[in-house]
């Protein structure tokens, strides 16, 4: 089975969301109890979000290598970053090694093809909706990217350091976000929202809004577990072959 390393950390809830959808898909898949193999190096989000905040991009770059060499001695067969953040070096990163590495931005951008999605108001850290790498990709197929007002990108990037990675929301913080989403939905005339962090299912996963959302992490998560997805197919083809007594050499 391909191996994943996964980086984590940035923050905890997210990582145990991979951790753990991935694991149990993949056993559904299969209709069996056997778990695929993660190496998780786990990152400091609190060191992540200053990178991303000021435009540090040799700074991120460098501290996702050191995982990303560590996840090499571990033989892993291909490299996810469970943090949009993260995305903005994603290119540069990728060049400095041999592993393939798994884009939340393309899987999300292939998925907004799909839906037929034109105009998105993306939600993110200060960074993340501060800075071009989603535009960039998106408006390369014709869908355009558009973030809150600055007062309002504020707001969110404080409450995801300061809340959501430390594990807390209330419910005055989940109605402003929910607000700031149907605004957006009024104001901008958008078609979804993109929810370009990895902590903000905690907010919107359990809420129905006016507008539909593009929920990175779950997109993401859902590739990771397709990219196994040849290993099950043949896994299983094997299973019953033995079961049916049938073995092949060739």
């Amino acid at each position: 089975m391909k191996k994943l390393g996964l980086i984590g950390g940035v923050g905890p809830e997210a990582t145990l969301q991979y951790y753990k959808e991935i694991e149990y898909s993949v056993m559904k898949k299969l209709g069996k109890p056997v778990l695929p193999e993660i190496t998780i190096e786990s990152l400091s989000c609190f060191k992540m979000i200053p990178f991303g905040a000021t435009q540090d991009y040799e700074g991120m770059t460098e501290y996702i290598l050191g995982a990303v060499r560590t996840l090499e001695k571990a033989n892993c067969d291909f490299i996810a970053l469970a943090c949009c953040t993260e995305h903005m070096v994603f290119d540069r990163v990728a060049r400095e090694t041999a592993i393939p590495m798994l884009s939340l931005v393309q899987v999300c951008v292939s998925e907004a093809k799909k839906k037929k999605f034109n105009k998105l108001l993306l939600f993110g850290t200060e960074g993340t909706m501060k800075d071009t790498y989603f535009k960039e990709l998106f408006e390369k197929e014709g869908i355009q990217v558009v973030t809150p007002s600055e007062e309002d990108c504020k707001w969110i990037g404080w409450h995801i350091e300061n809340e959501l990675e430390h594990d807390v929301i209330t419910k005055d913080t989940k109605e402003k976000f929910i607000e700031i989403a149907n605004k957006g939905y009024s104001d901008l005339g958008v078609d979804a929202i993109l929810l370009g962090c990895t902590e903000l299912p905690m907010v919107y996963g359990d809420v129905e809004l006016k507008i539909p959302t593009l929920d990175a992490t779950k997109i993401h998560i859902q590739n990771i577990i397709d990219e196994m997805h040849e290993y099950i197919g043949k896994k299983q083809a094997l299973d019953l072959m033995h079961e049916n007594h049938f073995v092949s050499f060739t």
